[in-house]
Order: structure tokens, then sequence, then C-alpha cells
């Protein structure tokens, strides 16, 4: 089984599923390897981690419910009566 449209899922993927955790891994870094950096901008550090966890928080209930409750990324616009696709809880797979 390979999923198909990958180009309409792919912004999903980065945004959802891999920006917010890069982010967060980059303010942890900032923290531990450039201290010099965040004691000089210690407010907008908090600032910005702050947004980026909601934003993290945020996507992960975003990605549960997509996956829990099977709803289509894009939208179900393939045909799946007579065909051999199958639309299999959050992605399009062909038997």
């Amino acid at each position: 089984m390979r999923i198909i449209e990958l180009y309409s899922i792919l912004p999903f993927i980065i945004f959802i599923m891999i920006l917010p955790y890069v982010l967060l891994g980059c303010m942890i870094m900032i923290y531990y390897k450039y201290k010099s950096f965040y004691k000089r901008y210690k407010y907008i550090y908090f600032i910005l981690l702050f947004f980026i966890s909601i934003y993290v928080m945020i996507t992960s209930i975003m990605n549960f419910i997509i996956y829990a409750s099977d709803a289509p990324l894009i939208g179900n616009n393939i045909p799946q009566e007579n065909t051999g696709w199958k639309y299999r809880g959050g992605n399009l797979f062909i038997n």
C-alpha cells in the first residue's frame, strides 16, 4: 500500500507534525548552548517560548483530532465506488 496525493498532505505534515518540535528544539538549544543570548534577551525568549508551546499544544490536539476522528486531511474528493481506492482513517491507500 502506498499513500497518494503526497503534495496535498505535505503542508499538513510540515506545519503540524514537524515544525512545532523543530521550533521547540531550537529554543532548548538556545537555552543550553547560547547562554549569553538567553541572558541578554530573557523576556523575549520567554514570550517566544510561551507562543511556541501554545503552538505545540494546538498542533498536538489537531493531530489527535484528525487521526482519532478519521477525518480526511484535505478533503475526500477521490471516488471510492467501483475503483481500487479506499479511504482508511486519514490516509488514502491503494489496495
